[in-house]
């Protein structure tokens, strides 16, 4: 939890350009359609599948934080301990 603590307050410091941007480790932006399958259930049982984006933060290796961000405030939807809501495709397998 302490690592968590300790990201989160990183991402305090830094501007949603600075997280977002192209290329970042930091923070990521998906178009919600193209969510994996169980993912987009998964926002329609909490009756959030009305919406278009949804962002992820890196907290770390493998944990991700998903939610929606509106204006600068960064409304949490899953902690995502073992990088499953949306893993990366493996390169040069």
């Amino acid at each position: 939890m302490g690592d968590l603590l300790k990201k989160m307050g990183d991402f305090e410091t830094m501007t949603l350009g600075e997280i977002f941007k192209p290329g970042s480790e930091h923070g990521k932006r998906y178009v919600v359609e193209d969510l994996p399958s169980r993912a987009l259930k998964r926002l329609g049982e909490i009756e959030r599948d009305d919406e278009t984006e949804i962002v992820r933060l890196r907290c770390g290796g493998r944990p991700r934080l998903y939610g929606f961000l509106r204006e600068h405030v960064f409304h949490v939807v899953w902690w995502d301990a073992e990088h499953e809501v949306y893993p990366s495709k493996k390169r040069n397998t």
